[in-house]
């Protein structure tokens, strides 16, 4: 599993440096509520690796964080009307 890992790390950091571009890009409305997805992988991994149960607050976070991104979503933001000449 160690060679495993090894493997994984390069690919990780190309996706870190990834992310990092992306959000450089977007408004704060659309990075602020990214950010705080690493929460919710904090608790993947610690479910994957040390079976780690979360409890309903560490849930109910989880829920508010997708929400909040789903909201700053482009697909769930209203179109402004165009203006005519």
């Amino acid at each position: 599993s160690l060679r495993s890992s090894a493997d994984l790390t390069p690919k990780l950091s190309l996706k870190f440096k990834q992310l990092r571009k992306a959000l450089s890009l977007k408004s704060l409305c659309n990075k602020a509520p990214v950010n705080y997805i690493a929460i919710i992988f904090a608790g993947i991994w610690g479910f994957s690796f040390w079976q780690e149960l979360p409890d309903l607050s560490s849930l109910l976070g989880f829920g508010l964080i997708l929400i909040a991104i789903l909201l700053c979503s482009p697909l769930f933001k209203k179109a402004s009307p165009t203006q005519a000449p």
